[in-house]
């Protein structure tokens, strides 16, 4: 009996012995990597775990923010805020205003890369503001500008085709025209002007054809500039100068060829500024010339053309030549004498006349026909308006 008890123990021993490293083994399978050896397995359920709404499917990236952007890169270009105004000033009719909006708006579109269609549609604009205003042949030149930038439509042609049309002067009041504006070209030049240019012109600037008495009858009107000496006073000592001085001349048809009127030299002296001297056409019934005169007095002309003839009347007040006085002390306070076309008037007849005259040439609104800069205004001066190629163009050359 001990022999079979001791059996049983031997073997039991030996089955306990050979069983441990399975247990070892199955409780380290068992355990779930990373946790505490406690941990225990959850029990199986017999119902399925739902997945989360949208396991399966590509989540969609959030939308990125978009940076606010500098001020100066939400600006607008400076042409399309000209044009705009200009726009703007159109449908006010406000014609200069609009003229000087749509000039500016094109000077800016050359400088920051315009697209041609683009330019061209200012360059039209800037001719519906001088057409508004009555500028035939600046309206024209604006068109002519237009090509020479490279701003070409199929519009721009047929405007300059409908305006040289529209132009109805006589074949032989375009020949004789033509002919005395090519004169001058051939004997002084024609100026060419680049953007810093401020000296007074050399050379043929500006041509119009004119109606000053509205009698159907056309005159020329041409202004070129011309090296000359002057002196001058100031404190007391006299100087000596050189410069381009401008040049008026005004025709009229006559016999079948263009007869002179007028040959006038524009003042260098009282007149002169920095800003540059000018020229005015204005007039309420007929269209007057306006400018200071080339002499050491006060001398402001007004010039028109009636059946033909020249009609003027000349203001002009001496000035002392001893002593220097500022420009801005008037007139009055220095004058020695005063004549209206050479005739000695006392100081209230003049300052009447100056009066009427002036409002005669800038009407009831204030506002003259035309500014003609000396020397040309940026605009001109660049080559973007073509008044010489205009008016020969429309006399038939």
């Amino acid at each position: 009996m001990r022999i079979v008890m001791l059996t049983v123990l031997i073997i039991a021993i030996l089955l306990m012995t050979t069983c441990f490293p399975l247990f070892y083994l199955s409780d380290a399978l068992l355990r779930q990597p990373g946790t505490e050896e406690t941990a225990l397995i959850p029990e199986a359920s017999s119902k399925p775990v739902p997945a989360p709404e949208n396991q399966g499917k590509q989540q969609p990236m959030p939308e990125p923010v978009p940076e606010e952007t500098p001020d100066w890169m939400r600006e607008e270009p400076l042409y399309y805020r000209h044009a705009s105004a200009g726009e703007e000033y159109l449908k006010n009719g406000q014609w200069t205003e609009a003229a000087f909006a749509y000039e500016a708006a094109i000077e800016y579109a050359i400088e920051e890369g315009c697209s041609k269609q683009g330019l061209a549609g200012l360059y039209l604009s800037l001719m519906r503001a001088y057409d508004m205003q009555g500028k035939r042949t600046r309206s024209l030149s604006v068109l002519l500008g237009a090509k020479e930038q490279g701003a070409q439509s199929r519009e721009i042609d047929e405007q300059i085709a409908y305006k040289l049309s529209d132009f109805k002067v006589d074949a032989g009041v375009k020949e004789a025209y033509r002919g005395a504006l090519q004169s001058l070209l051939d004997q002084y030049g024609q100026y060419i002007c680049t953007e810093d240019d401020w000296e007074y012109p050399l050379g043929v600037f500006h041509a119009d054809i004119l109606d000053c008495d509205r009698d159907g009858t056309h005159e020329l009107f041409c202004i070129y500039g011309v090296p000359g000496k002057y002196t001058y006073a100031y404190g007391g000592a006299t100087y000596e100068d050189v410069c381009n001085i401008p040049c008026i001349e005004l025709y009229t048809y006559r016999d079948g060829r263009a007869v002179r009127l007028l040959r006038e030299r524009v003042g260098n002296y009282f007149a002169q500024s920095d800003e540059g001297k000018e020229v005015v056409l204005g007039g309420t019934n007929e269209v007057w010339l306006n400018f200071y005169l080339d002499t050491q007095d006060y001398c402001k002309a007004y010039y028109t053309v009636q059946n033909g003839n020249l009609v003027s009347r000349v203001l002009n007040a001496a000035l002392p030549r001893d002593t220097s006085f500022d420009i801005d002390v008037s007139l009055y306070d220095v004058a020695l004498g005063y004549e209206i076309d050479g005739q000695q008037v006392d100081r209230n007849t003049f300052e009447e006349e100056s009066v009427r005259l002036s409002d005669m040439i800038y009407g009831p609104d204030g506002e003259p026909a035309e500014y003609i800069f000396i020397p040309p205004d940026t605009f001109r001066a660049r080559g973007y308006a073509k008044q010489i190629e205009a008016v020969m163009l429309l006399l038939g050359g």
